[in-house]
């Protein structure tokens, strides 16, 4: 008898570091990294986060989307493979669609077969990342503003901290988030030539600011 009660503690044992075994490989992370920039995708929960060396997390709960008739409908079933550079995600819900991303030195490129594919994820835009428009943007009019910006048109984050300008593309959508307003919802619309890119040093190399110090202002209960 207590040999019998043995054998199945041993059964036991043996089931229980095979599920655990088994926990890692239902979790695990496929990572795409090159020039700084690191892309990576959570197959089993499918969602995709965006991070680069010098700013940390760019846009992150990533989801692959089809618009229809004004609507989003969320993409699943994904399949995640990469080769050569490129990573692909392959979708079945509720159609099949082609996604591709590819690291590039000016930022990271985006593909999709579906003409109507867009991309939503939410991007970190506190006090010290700002939506700001760039240099041929500018149409002669000043906005002020207290407390967070957003703004329509604005498809471009500045990082003080680093100098550094966050490029989505044209036609892209931020606004705050409802439930935090140190993050914005990004809505992307998937066109030829789409990519997210940075224009590093942008004060000092292209607006031609001699020198740049990053200026944090001190939101009070008191403005003028």
């Amino acid at each position: 008898m207590k040999k019998h009660k043995f054998k199945k503690s041993g059964f036991n044992i043996s089931l229980l570091f095979l599920l655990i075994g088994l926990v890692p490989s239902c979790t695990k992370t496929i990572q795409y990294s090159h020039e700084g920039w690191n892309v990576l995708v959570n197959a089993r929960r499918e969602f995709i986060t965006i991070k680069h060396d010098d700013l940390g997390i760019v846009l992150k709960d990533i989801h692959l989307n089809l618009r229809k008739d004004a609507e989003l409908f969320k993409l699943s079933g994904w399949d995640v493979k990469k080769n050569k550079g490129i990573l692909t995600i392959t979708t079945t819900e509720p159609e099949g669609t082609q996604w591709e991303f590819k690291i590039t030195k000016e930022g990271v490129a985006i593909k999709s077969s579906a003409i109507n594919g867009i991309i939503t994820g939410i991007a970190p835009a506190s006090g010290g990342r700002i939506p700001a428009r760039v240099a041929n943007q500018d149409n002669g009019v000043i906005y002020n503003s207290i407390g967070f910006v957003s703004a329509r048109n604005i498809y471009n984050l500045f990082d003080r901290l680093t100098n550094t300008l966050i490029q989505f593309p044209k036609g892209s959508d931020l606004s705050r988030n409802s439930s935090n307003e140190k993050l914005m919802d990004v809505t992307l619309p998937v066109i030829e030539g789409f990519e997210i890119s940075l224009i590093p040093n942008y004060y000092t190399e292209v607006l031609g600011l001699y020198k740049y110090e990053p200026y944090y202002p001190q939101y009070e209960d008191r403005h003028p």
